[in-house]
């Protein structure tokens, strides 16, 4: 009885790989940039809702208007904005005490957000 393979059998394997093995590589990577794009995601989310608990805390008079500052959260460059409509007036829009936090951060050339929107007491 002969043991081993034949050559014919070595080629229909390497050929077989040869087709797989690309498509599986693309696959692979192409899930880790969508595993390392949602962490971002979390992250600047987690970071927004911080924001907006920490605005809670302030007086009204000190929840001034912030526009593209630089901040670095986790290891990570994220550009934060954040809008307080300050008037007592029921009429106005939007409804007085509502806040609104973005967070921007880049993934390539292509700018990312993530907002928030809450009132505040």
């Amino acid at each position: 009885m002969k043991k081993g393979y034949t050559i014919l059998e070595v080629l229909i394997a390497v050929v077989l790989l040869a087709i797989i093995l690309p498509g599986l590589i693309r696959w692979v990577t192409a899930s880790r940039q969508a595993q390392v794009g949602s962490y971002r995601s979390e992250q600047a989310t987690e970071y927004a809702q911080y924001v907006l608990d920490s605005l809670r805390e302030l007086p009204r008079a000190s929840r001034l208007i912030k526009t593209n500052e630089p901040v670095v959260h986790n290891g990570m460059n994220y550009s934060l904005t954040w809008n307080y409509v300050n008037t007592t007036s029921p009429y106005a829009h939007p409804a007085p005490g509502a806040a609104f936090v973005e967070v921007r951060w880049k993934v390539g050339n292509v700018d990312r957000l993530s907002r928030l929107d809450g009132v505040l007491p």
